[in-house]
């Protein structure tokens, strides 16, 4: 079975495509139409792989999909090794920014910002356990 789990759009996305379009209007106000194109095609760019990420578990592998104009990232579930909760841009007691950063056996990290943490965290775990329980079992039997 494949669960496929959103990406959690944050304040900071908001903004940052809230600027991009400033700076398009500004481009179509002050003219240069290379300017123009480039602007709206980075416009176009950000917020469709703002949009359209999300994270894929089967039952062998995590794909990270990057929207339509991105190469997704693969990484196989007995490589994880640990998921890691990265809380940053505090202000007071409130987070502002939070992720998960995957880390694998041979070091490598993977940033991902799941809508619903807490269930892809479970998920992942669950799938994790599964993988290597059926690795187990099939070592016993041979």
């Amino acid at each position: 079975m494949k669960r496929t789990f959103p990406s959690r759009i944050g304040i900071g996305d908001i903004v940052f495509v809230v600027c991009l379009i400033a700076l398009t209007i500004y481009m179509m106000w002050s003219g240069g139409g290379l300017a123009i194109a480039l602007s709206l095609l980075l416009v176009v760019l950000v917020v469709e792989r703002t949009i359209h990420t999300e994270y894929s578990i089967d039952s062998h592998q995590l794909v990270v999909h990057y929207g339509r104009f991105g190469r997704d990232r693969t990484v196989n579930l007995d490589s994880i090794c640990r998921v890691e909760r990265i809380r940053r841009l505090r202000l007071g007691h409130r987070t502002l920014m939070t992720f998960l950063v995957v880390v694998c056996n041979d070091g490598t990290e993977l940033s991902i910002r799941p809508r619903d943490e807490e269930d892809f965290v479970e998920t992942l775990t669950k799938y994790v356990r599964n993988l290597q329980h059926d690795t187990t079992s099939h070592n016993e039997e041979t």
